[in-house]
């Protein structure tokens, strides 16, 4: 029906402006933004994974978004595998904690782009 999507559209904002808020303040008073902070300077080597992160996504979306219109795209989605290889591996082997928080929003960000 029509109005599936408003419907849905009307849950998902009550969701994120009134019920999360809400549950963030009752469950974890500091705050959901100030606890990420916190965990992430708990140990040196998260700060330097999202640094690593942060360089080797720009410079692949830089690589691929100049090579990509002249290779096949099998080769072009081989990069992309690649690159989730090199930004999974390492931090998995090192930090599990990170890992698990950063799988977490990427499915959130996923989610909520669906």
């Amino acid at each position: 029906s029509r109005r599936a999507p408003v419907v849905f559209a009307a849950m998902g904002t009550f969701f994120a402006l009134v019920l999360y808020p809400a549950l963030c303040a009752v469950l974890h008073p500091e705050g959901p933004l100030a606890w990420l902070l916190r965990l992430l300077g708990e140990r040196p080597v998260r700060v330097a994974i999202l640094a690593y992160w942060l360089v080797l996504t720009i410079g692949a979306i830089a690589l691929i978004g100049r090579v990509r219109t002249r290779m096949p795209l099998i080769i072009v989605r081989k990069l992309y595998h690649f690159l989730a290889v090199l930004l999974f591996i390492p931090a998995m082997l090192v930090e599990k904690q990170l890992m698990r928080i950063a799988f977490a929003g990427a499915l959130s960000l996923f989610l909520a782009l669906e």
